[in-house]
C-alpha cells in the first residue's frame, strides 16, 4: 500500500532536537519566578499561618518539577538527535551496499 504507515529522516530528527533544545530551557529559567513567592506566613492571617509551610513547599515543588521538566526536554532532545545520527548511518550504508550490489 503506497503512502501508508510511518516515515522519518534523519534531518527531520535533527530539526526536532534543535527544537527541543531551544524550548527546553524556558521552564528551567522561568522557576525560580514561580518558586520565590513573596507571600509571608502572616500574609495568610492569623487563623491560617499554621498553613503556609505546606504552601511554600508546594511552590518549591513547582520550580523542581519547572527544573525536571526543562532536564527531561533537553535529554529527549540527544536521544533523538542521536537517533538522528544514527538513522542518517544505516541509510547511507544502505545505500553503499545496495549501489555496491547492483555495480
Amino acid at each position: 500500500m503506497s503512502g501508508a504507515g510511518y516515515t522519518t529522516s534523519g534531518e527531520a530528527m535533527i530539526r526536532a532536537q534543535a527544537r527541543l533544545e531551544q524550548v527546553a530551557e524556558e521552564p528551567a529559567s522561568q522557576a525560580s519566578t514561580v518558586a520565590s513567592t513573596k507571600l509571608t506566613a502572616p500574609d495568610f492571617g492569623d487563623g491560617h499561618q499554621s498553613h503556609f509551610g505546606r504552601y511554600r513547599a508546594g511552590f518549591d515543588e513547582i520550580g523542581a518539577a519547572m527544573k525536571g521538566f526543562s532536564t527531561a526536554l533537553t535529554n529527549l532532545a540527544a536521544g533523538i538527535g542521536g537517533a538522528g545520527k544514527a538513522y542518517d548511518t544505516v541509510e547511507s550504508e544502505t545505500v553503499a551496499a545496495t549501489r555496491r550490489a547492483g555495480a
